[in-house]
């Protein structure tokens, strides 16, 4: 008896997921869902239906659920934010939606989890770098011993060659002032199904691409530390990607190795990308050893794509047999 009266007691606990319905937000929904601590302890996953930009659905939700002592708002996820469609040129012709999400809309809902104490975990971007003297291009062929200068968290910006990039940017600068929030810098993230918003999905239909190093992030790998990172309380920036950088070729090279022996495509240079673009790309090697201290498992870009394409593998096969 005395177990129900505690269970009885015991307020409603959430995690409040914006951003749910896009790509990368309802994998994180998944994840949270299948989680057997959160099953155990009943705390319920919430897909927020309000929008980063109405600010006045955003704070209202938001205490919908969190009503203290009775329930309460546990930790907040972002994964909210304009990223574009079918790229972020989008952004350069819908400047006041991108600001409205990207900058001041993440900025409010960073805001209302400090003043009611709630930790934050916000996916940022690490395109926000470009290859300059101080951090060259590095060789095309990655060497894990290699010493090639890489960007750390703390090192300055130096990409805002897009209005994508500078909401995102400008929003991680404010952002990271709260004392409670994480922010994961994603990049060039890559699924383990062909989703149109997945890099690889992108570098598949396009006509030309260029073929530069870079820092690249595997969602399979990445998601569930997401989870864990944030259950632990973490705050500050972490660069997330896997570690050491591959180019485009590489990558495509991967992909008709395992997946389309058939499949060609061509380079072009990055001058003449930016032609038929309307703002230049961020390209850059980013420093994970930071997240490498947390988990020192996290594979190198080149051995986890060699792990998804045979995961990818396995899904078209199963595919292939059900038709």
């Amino acid at each position: 008896q005395n177990a129900q009266v505690g269970e009885a007691a015991r307020s409603a606990e959430f995690i409040l997921v914006y951003g749910a319905s896009g790509w990368i937000g309802s994998q994180m929904v998944e994840i949270l869902k299948q989680h057997k601590e959160l099953k155990q302890q009943g705390v319920q996953i919430i897909s927020a239906s309000s929008r980063l930009e109405n600010f006045s659905s955003v704070l209202s939700e938001f205490k919908e659920y969190h009503k203290p002592p009775h329930s309460k708002v546990i930790r907040v996820i972002n994964c909210a934010g304009k990223t574009g469609r079918p790229n972020v040129d989008w952004c350069e012709t819908h400047k006041h939606e991108t600001l409205q999400a990207n900058l001041m809309g993440a900025i409010h809902l960073a805001s209302i989890c400090d003043m009611h104490n709630v930790h934050l975990t916000h996916f940022g971007t690490g395109c926000m770098y470009t290859y300059n003297d101080k951090f060259p291009q590095p060789p095309h062929e990655y060497s894990a011993s290699s010493d090639h200068p890489a960007v750390k968290e703390s090192d300055p910006i130096t990409f805002t060659g897009s209005f994508y990039s500078k909401t995102k940017a400008t929003a991680e600068e404010y952002i990271k002032e709260y004392p409670a929030c994480l922010i994961l810098r994603i990049r060039m993230p890559i699924s383990d199904d062909l989703h149109p918003r997945s890099l690889l999905t992108k570098l598949l239909k396009y006509e030309k691409v260029v073929n530069i190093p870079n820092s690249m992030s595997i969602l399979h790998d990445l998601l569930p530390i997401a989870v864990e990172m944030s259950f632990r309380g973490l705050s500050g920036v972490y660069n997330f990607t896997n570690p050491g950088y591959i180019t485009h070729n590489q990558l495509l090279s991967k992909y008709k190795q395992y997946i389309d022996p058939t499949f060609t495509w061509k380079n072009f240079t990055e001058e003449e990308q930016n032609q038929i673009l309307l703002a230049p790309r961020s390209n850059t090697f980013l420093d994970t050893s930071k997240l490498e201290t947390l988990f020192p498992s996290l594979l190198p870009i080149d051995h986890s794509l060699d792990l998804l394409f045979s995961r990818m593998k396995v899904i078209q096969d199963e595919q292939a047999r059900n038709k």
